[in-house]
C-alpha cells in the first residue's frame, strides 16, 4: 500500500535511509527503545 502525503495536512514523509540513521544515531535510539511520535496539529477550518 502506497501512502501518498497531503499537503493541506503538512504531512512529509522522511525516505533517506542515511537521514534516518544521523536522526536515531543523535538521539541515541536503540532497538529496545520505545520511540512515540507526536505531531503537531494544526485546527483548520472545516477538519
Amino acid at each position: 500500500m502506497m501512502v501518498i502525503p497531503k499537503k493541506r495536512f503538512g504531512q512529509h514523509f522522511l525516505r533517506d535511509q542515511n537521514i534516518i540513521r544521523k536522526i536515531v544515531d543523535g538521539a541515541g535510539v536503540s532497538k529496545d527503545d520505545i520511540v512515540l511520535e507526536i505531531g503537531f496539529l494544526k485546527k483548520q477550518r472545516g477538519l
